[in-house]
């Protein structure tokens, strides 16, 4: 069974809320069908409320919380 990951889906400030993003997320999701992809998995910022909507959307559920660290 093949697996695609997404990280770092951006869409434009300026061209939000168009349906640019589930527009984008479903052919890339296609795209990994194509190339035997039965199942996805992807990171977002759980502060990034736009992304975690879109994505429960599309079907997406939290497997679980990372974070990143920093040196102080």
């Amino acid at each position: 069974m093949g697996w695609i990951g997404f990280y770092d889906i951006i869409v434009d400030p300026a061209f939000h809320r168009q349906g640019l993003g589930q527009h984008l997320m479903q052919a890339l999701m296609a795209w990994g069908r194509v190339g035997g992809a039965h199942r996805g998995y992807l990171q977002v910022m759980i502060d990034n409320q736009p992304g975690l909507a879109l994505y429960a959307k599309l079907g997406f559920k939290e497997a679980y919380r990372y974070w990143y660290r920093t040196k102080r």
